[in-house]
């Protein structure tokens, strides 16, 4: 199957149909297959992208919150509690 580009792109085509693969794009696949140092620069510079542009702003908007959830489950004896006093502290209804 990874013999060759055409015989990859031949593959796709017969397991996911003619119209369903875009041959440009599997092309570009094709060759990241063929070398992992760009697949991993590519992939990890798009995490990196994608972290700055989008998820560290929300992280740090739910930091503190999280942070402080965490303590108060790790400050909680669990031991003492019924089932159900257990069950409601995961399950309650939301808003």
């Amino acid at each position: 199957m990874l013999s060759s580009v055409e015989t990859y792109i031949g593959f796709l085509k017969e397991r996911f149909g003619e119209t369903n693969v875009e041959v440009d794009v599997e092309t570009k696949a094709y060759e990241y297959v063929l070398d992992p140092p760009a697949m991993k620069s590519l992939v990890v510079n798009h995490l990196r992208w994608f972290w700055n542009e989008h998820l560290s702003v929300e992280w740090a908007r739910n930091e503190t919150i999280l942070k402080e959830s965490v303590k108060a489950f790790q400050d909680t004896n669990f031991e003492n509690m019924s089932r159900l006093e257990n069950r409601s502290l995961y399950h309650r209804p939301r808003p």
